[in-house]
């Protein structure tokens, strides 16, 4: 598994027997970052990349010296979307299906502050100061305050709430206000659980709200074509007959999805038939 070593973000165990085990690395716009990785093996690692736009992804050749180490450099794009998430998926053979996922998280790129002057042996506080040779000295001026931004949202979205994300500085300026959907929430939470299951698993989503699928679980299906889905949905998304479809192990996810990048269940169900 991925384990978090000594608080280190950028360190991580991995234990190559143990499937679907994630990990979160923030890496900011326009930086390179590099992610000691402690295997228990010699095993070589191969990696993929689903948003090679966003960020350029490498790996070194596992060392034979014990402890075991590989390291993975990340190279995030200036105009990668704040808060947008790439996934690195391992593998032990080139194509071969995912055993581990390592999300990388775009963070604004950080700025430098500037420094206050010095006076004789006085120091001067803020932009500029002054001082004599007596060693006293007179505060400078106070620096405008210089926004800060930062993603928050006031409460996690659910499969059945919506909320508001802004983008907002410590002193409380919105420069930025958009919507997280509850279907989005759905949607991303079905992923994980695809993602994060183990390889060959039947992965099991119920819901009540909703009897379609977006993108992100598409993409997820595609990506672990080794795990069987099956959805347990109202026909009218919050109401009518509870019906039961699985979608196989190795299905083309894509013809299950219509021009608007959307897959209804009562359509896939027609087509794969419902589970009895």
């Amino acid at each position: 598994m991925f384990a978090n070593v000594g608080g280190v973000v950028n360190s991580y165990a991995v234990a190559i027997t143990d499937p679907a085990d994630e990990a979160i690395i923030y890496v900011e716009q326009g930086t390179t970052r590099n992610i000691i990785l402690t295997l228990d093996s010699t095993v070589q690692l191969y990696i993929s990349n689903d948003h090679p736009e966003y960020c350029s992804a490498s790996i070194s050749p596992v060392t034979d010296a014990t402890p075991h180490t590989a390291t993975m450099t990340v190279a995030a794009n200036q105009n990668a979307p704040l808060n947008g998430v790439a996934h690195i998926y391992f593998s032990t053979t080139s194509g071969g299906a995912p055993i581990h996922a390592l999300y990388i998280h775009f963070t604004p790129a950080t700025g430098g502050t500037g420094a206050g002057g010095t006076g004789g042996a006085g120091a001067g506080v803020g932009g500029s100061g002054s001082g004599d040779a007596n060693g006293s000295g007179s505060a400078g001026d106070v620096p405008p305050h210089v926004h800060s931004y930062e993603w928050k949202v006031t409460q996690e979205p659910t499969a059945d709430a919506d909320v508001e994300e802004i983008y907002v500085c410590e002193c409380g300026d919105v420069k930025y206000r958009q919507g997280l959907s509850a279907m989005g929430a759905f949607d991303r939470e079905s992923a994980d659980k695809v993602l994060k299951a183990g390889y060959g698993a039947i992965v099991n989503i119920e819901t009540s709200h909703w009897n379609s699928l977006g993108r992100t679980i598409k993409e997820a299906m595609i990506k672990r074509s080794d795990v069987s889905v099956k959805f347990s949905f109202l026909s009218e998304g919050h109401k009518g007959t509870r019906l039961n479809l699985t979608i196989p192990a190795g299905y083309d996810i894509n013809s299950l999805y219509d021009e608007n990048g959307f897959c209804g269940l009562c359509n896939a169900g027609t087509i794969l038939g419902y589970d009895r």
